[in-house]
């Protein structure tokens, strides 16, 4: 559901308690305000958004509403909530940083009814008039100021509450609603380095507020930070964070930051529930973002890094009574996982073998590294999952990485893992460390930091090929995010730097020929993020250079003769970041696909500029992309639905074709001249297929759910301008049909409610 949104990212959900089938929606995704390169100089994925969209039959299909925005308006472009007003048809409030938004149209047109950037908004259960909203000082964009906020007219006007919030020392507040008595409300807040700043209750609804818990009071645990919260600042508030009151006890609260924590005294003093590092037994994964209570089934449901999780109830533990490394220990709050299923993982990068089709290593943003071998997925390295090598032929020798650079690799899938000689431990690593291995020796490897490091013992030892200037007054130098070695002449190197605006580096392109190092930037983006390198698999002169970031036709950038000059060749590729580029190598028409933030593209010498290549793939971040040519498949990995793969739009150059098929329908396109059509779609049910083709042949028809599994095949033969029917019957979900003849497939999607 929602594969057809333009963008995955989804803050908030509001659903019509008396139409059901009636659904808005925030797309954006608000946990990385005021984290962007010109900014706080860190380079994450795109957060932004495009406003407020609706469905009118469940989340089938949508549309945008009047409240929309373009992603180049960054952090303007997001929307925190949305809420509908049940008592007056067609109302709406929504908050976010350009304010907060009424609408009395259904979404047709808003009015901006408050001008100050919205973090929470909560509805009395009591009243549905009644509107809480808060605010922050977000100190990265210079926006907003910490209060609390009331509405008694579902947000036609508006009061600042007596908080006593100091204005300008949080960056954040939640607010949450007792539900057995919704006039008492807490309040947590985050401070400028992200920890925890203060807590607070109301037993008037909201008119007066009582401060319970600070930073500064002896003996308060930074309930935001990593780990007991003793003597430890800083935190992630700004990113997780989240309040809920007990069901029944309006004095009990837990909140959630990296981990989760309680309190039984209304927030003078608290205990852990959970701890990440999972060393005192099972517990919920990190970085905690959304709690909420069930009704229907008396159960609390908790968001976070890790997926979805749900307990009967929260148990509290003092820290001081963890027993620590003891064998079989466990958190008191029994957490049920039930993730499963649901195809929502966030891929930094991925890695395939040509020798061994199937195999993938992929690097999870907070999920570690996982590697599909003989057919499972197993985690074999923890951290976020970053950039990573699977040997060629060796499925047992694997090397990943985590954040800042953290190498390491396996001789055996994971059971044993070695830290990489750390020669470079004294160079910075960015936030994703490029890593590559030369195609012909597996035991050369090299690793981007400062500067490019070579090894040439499998990772044991490294030196540097390199002796880039130090940043000014740093101690060392400006980060590489991409680089390539020319396959045939691992002599010839390309490097790109990344932008780092807090030191006043530009970006730059190097290239290492001839022993020499030189400067190739002329002529490139100097303020935008090089994403990745490319050089021709055959002419070592040819290389190309990919730009993240929203400036309009500055995408991709090419070079006929070893960066002496570039050429533009964006053309008309949208708006949006390019994360990678890859050649098919020895492809016949120069074949090109391009990972952005919208799918993946494609060009050639028979293209008019580049043509979307994303049938089937929902519209999401594709962060890295990789070529099995045995397969003949593309593989991505993408931020937020997993790895998927298709089909080689150009198999020119391998293998030969099938002779038996006539020339015009042999390779990829021999579907080209069937079409498939279902109906109704979509279906409370039954659908009916039908095929026709002008192709004679022995076909597949194959019917897979959302998650990839097949269901069901079913074998047919159709004569040269034959046709078939089939008949299906769905539980609710979205399924795909993938019709097959020889190497060729074509798919159509299902929906089923």
């Amino acid at each position: 559901m929602g594969d057809d949104l333009p963008i995955l990212r989804i803050n908030d959900i509001s659903i019509n308690p008396k139409n059901p089938d009636q659904i808005f929606a925030c797309l954006g995704d608000y946990a990385y305000i005021g984290v962007a390169l010109n900014t706080d100089d860190r380079k994450r994925n795109t957060h932004y958004g495009v406003g407020v969209y609706k469905s009118e039959n469940a989340g089938l299909t949508w549309e945008p509403t009047g409240l929309t925005y373009n992603l180049p308006e960054l952090d303007n472009s997001l929307i925190r909530r949305v809420f509908i007003d049940t008592a007056n048809a067609g109302t709406l409030l929504a908050g976010g940083v350009s304010g907060m938004w009424r609408s009395t149209d259904t979404g047709t047109s808003w009015t901006k009814v408050l001008d100050s950037l919205i973090w929470d908004m909560e509805q009395s259960p009591a009243d549905p008039s009644i509107i809480y909203a808060t605010s922050g000082y977000v100190q990265n964009i210079n926006q907003g100021y910490g209060a609390i906020l009331r509405s008694i007219d579902f947000g036609q006007t508006w009061a600042v509450m007596n908080s006593g919030i100091p204005p300008r020392d949080v960056q954040r507040i939640e607010l949450t609603i007792a539900h057995s008595n919704p006039n008492v409300l807490y309040a947590i807040t985050c401070d400028m380095s992200r920890g925890f700043h203060s807590f607070y209750k109301s037993d008037d609804a909201g008119l007066t507020w009582d401060l319970r818990a600070h930073k500064d009071s002896v003996d308060q645990p930074n309930i935001l930070a990593w780990s007991d919260g003793m003597g430890e600042t800083g935190g992630q508030g700004t990113y997780d964070l989240t309040l809920l009151v007990h069901p029944e006890n309006e004095d009990i609260v837990y909140t959630g930051g990296v981990n989760v924590w309680g309190t039984e005294d209304g927030g003078e003093t608290w205990k852990g529930a959970s701890y990440w590092y999972h060393r005192d037994g099972f517990s919920t994964h990190a970085d905690q973002h959304f709690f909420a209570y069930n009704q229907l089934d008396e159960k609390i449901y908790l968001c976070n890094d890790g997926g979805l999780y749900r307990t009967d109830s929260i148990g509290l533990t003092d820290w001081s009574a963890i027993p620590g490394w003891v064998a079989n220990y466990r958190w008191p709050t029994d957490w049920e996982n039930i993730t499963n299923g649901m195809q929502i993982t966030a891929f930094y990068r991925l890695s395939i073998a040509e020798d061994h089709p199937g195999n993938v290593l992929a690097g999870a943003q907070d999920n570690g590294t996982y590697y599909l071998n003989n057919g499972s997925w197993r985690n074999i390295f923890g951290g976020d999952g970053m950039d990573n090598i699977l040997h060629p032929s060796d499925t047992d020798v694997t090397y990943v990485s985590s954040q800042y650079g953290n190498l390491a690799f396996s001789d055996a899938v994971g059971f044993t893992q070695y830290g990489i000689d750390n020669d470079m431990s004294f160079e910075q690593g960015g936030w994703t460390t490029p890593m590559a291995m030369d195609l012909k020796d597996p035991n050369t490897i090299y690793a981007g930091y400062g500067n490019l490091w070579k090894s040439v013992d499998a990772g044991n030892s490294f030196f540097s090929v390199s002796n880039f200037s130090d940043i000014a007054g740093q101690g060392y130098p400006n980060l590489i995010s991409a680089f390539a070695v020319a396959e045939n002449d691992p002599a010839r190197i390309y490097v790109a730097k990344r932008v780092y605006f807090g030191y006043n580096e530009p970006s730059s392109v190097w290239s290492f020929i001839n022993s020499i190092w030189t400067d190739v930037t002329a002529g490139l983006p100097d303020s935008l993020y090089p994403t990745s390198v490319v050089i021709h698999e055959t002419n070592e002169d040819t290389v190309l250079v990919t730009y993240g970031g929203f400036v309009d036709g500055v995408k991709i950038f090419a070079s006929y003769d070893a960066g002496n000059s570039w050429q533009n060749i964006s053309q008309n590729l949208p708006n949006i970041p390019v994360n990678v580029l890859k050649r098919q190598r020895y492809s016949g028409m120069n074949t090109m696909y391009a990972g952005t933030d919208l799918g993946v593209y494609f060009s050639n010498d028979t293209t008019n500029g580049w043509e979307l290549y994303s049938d089937g793939l929902p519209n999401v971040i594709v962060s890295d992309l990789e070529i099995h040519y045995s397969e003949e498949k593309v593989y991505i990995s993408t931020f937020g639905r997993g790895i998927w793969k298709a089909d080689l739009t150009d198999t020119s150059a391998i293998p030969p074709p099938d002779t038996s098929l006539p020339t015009s329908l042999s390779g990829l396109f021999m579907l080209e001249e069937v079409k498939m059509f279902a109906s109704p779609v979509p279906t409370d049910g039954p659908v009916h297929v039908s095929i026709e083709s002008l192709q004679s042949g022995n076909y597949q028809l194959e019917l897979l759910d959302v998650t990839g599994r097949l269901i069901e095949t079913r074998n047919f033969e159709l004569p040269s301008k034959g046709n078939r029917a089939f008949d299906y019957h769905l539980d609710a979900g979205q399924y795909f049909l993938r019709l097959r003849l020889g190497r060729s497939s074509k798919t159509l999607k299902l929906l089923a409610f």
